[in-house]
């Protein structure tokens, strides 16, 4: 389970740094997180809104419906388990699936993820530069 959320999280992270250059934002110059040193602190601040509905929803539904299995993990020489070439492919499709589906905003649109995360940097970047109201994303129904 680990291994897959970690590397959910790395793809997000990818989504979330393109959607901030985007917008002309600054990766590095955190919110919420530490600006650290080469530590992306402002995708890791936009990243927190995506990573239930969009990397823990896939990974433990794969995991409950046995797409992801012990079969497509291997373990490396330190001791760390990965997910193994199978795996990897596995869950990407099942990201990409999810990148495309779409969702409702708290302010009532509706749009695919990836879109929802291109318009959150937007936002983002308004709400600092205008002193624009920011609305995080959260699953609304």
């Amino acid at each position: 389970m680990n291994a897959a959320l970690s590397y959910g999280y790395m793809v997000l992270l990818g989504r979330v740094l393109l959607a901030l250059h985007l917008a002309g934002l600054h990766p590095e110059l955190g919110l919420l997180h530490a600006e650290g040193r080469r530590a992306p602190a402002l995708a890791f601040d936009l990243m927190e809104e995506f990573r239930v509905p969009v990397v823990d929803a896939v990974v433990v539904g794969a995991f409950l419906r046995a797409e992801l299995t012990p079969e497509k993990h291997s373990e490396a020489r330190n001791g760390g388990v990965y997910l193994n070439d199978a795996g990897r492919k596995t869950l990407l499709r099942l990201l990409e699936t999810r990148f495309a589906q779409e969702a409702q905003h708290p302010k009532g649109f509706r749009k695919p993820y990836q879109q929802l995360i291109e318009t959150q940097a937007a936002r983002l970047k308004a709400a600092i530069l205008d002193r624009a109201t920011y609305t995080p994303f959260y699953l609304w129904r």
